[in-house]
């Protein structure tokens, strides 16, 4: 696929930023006068599954595309544009219904939020608040090893709120200052949910200090216990060395991007369905 590489190694986006730039790839494709070529295609698919194992939402649309893709011997352009568009309009307004549950539950005026890593969940929730007027200050981390929680802050910057940057590690001499967090979440199971390191022990010291943890996630990350486990979720490829070190003289260096947190750190997890 053209420009897959380009997927491969973004270490920046969230899982339905993603997502998204999977469905235009293969939008460009349909729309080519080129013939499709499944075995070609099936392969780059499964290499995204092996890429992306904790991207719930990206699991979830591969495997849509995999079935639709074996019903057929052949694959008209027409035919996969219309199914990648009847797949988010199917979807569309599922983060936004998730949105509206979380604005009608919580109080957001004059609160200081707590954020972590590049989301793209919790940069429509807050999109939706700058419509509404409705600027509380943000927390944001910078989210290491690739620091991808910058970019967010610069996003919401632009929205118009009140942005603090700061690093995750420091975060006991701000906690004081926070009303609540709210994490985005690539899966969510009976028990845990797995989003960027760093969300664990943001978590704990929240709890710690007796304040509330929000997960804002679509139901299509949802999995339960008997399908998952963490041990089993977290068989994550380790990423370059070269973010934590360029030369580590012999040390054995261990760069992970995903961790999972007990659902008993956190006060409710909020999805376009009923409440988790």
């Amino acid at each position: 696929m053209k420009l897959l590489n380009n997927l491969l190694k973004d270490n920046f986006s969230g899982s339905g930023m993603i997502l998204f730039k999977l469905q235009e790839l293969m939008l460009l494709m349909g729309q080519s006068e080129e013939k499709i070529d499944t075995d070609s295609l099936m392969r780059d698919l499964s290499q995204l599954k092996k890429q992306f194992p904790l991207f719930a939402i990206m699991q979830h649309f591969i495997n849509e595309m995999e079935f639709f893709i074996r019903q057929r011997t052949n694959i008209e352009g027409e035919q996969l544009v219309l199914r990648i568009e009847n797949y988010r309009k199917q979807w569309q307004h599922a983060q936004q219904k998730a949105n509206e549950k979380l604005l009608t539950a919580l109080p957001f005026e004059g609160k200081n939020i707590l954020l972590h890593s590049n989301s793209s969940a919790l940069q429509s929730f807050f999109a939706e608040l700058a419509k509404r007027k409705i600027f509380p200050t943000l927390w944001q981390t910078v989210s290491a090893p690739v620091n991808e929680g910058i970019l967010q802050a610069k996003v919401l910057k632009r929205l118009g709120f009140q942005v603090n940057l700061f690093h995750e590690v420091a975060f006991s001499r701000f906690v004081k200052k926070i009303d609540f967090a709210i994490f985005g979440a690539d899966v969510v199971t009976d028990s845990f949910f797995i989003n960027k390191v760093g969300t664990y022990p943001l978590s704990l010291m929240m709890k710690q200090e007796n304040k509330p943890v929000f997960v804002l996630a679509e139901i299509r990350k949802r999995r339960n216990d008997e399908e998952i486990n963490p041990r089993e979720l977290l068989v994550e490829t380790p990423k370059d060395t070269n973010e934590i070190v360029e030369n580590p003289d012999g040390l054995s260096v261990h760069n992970y991007y995903f961790e999972a947190t007990p659902l008993s750190l956190i006060k409710q997890v909020f999805t376009e369905s009923d409440p988790v």
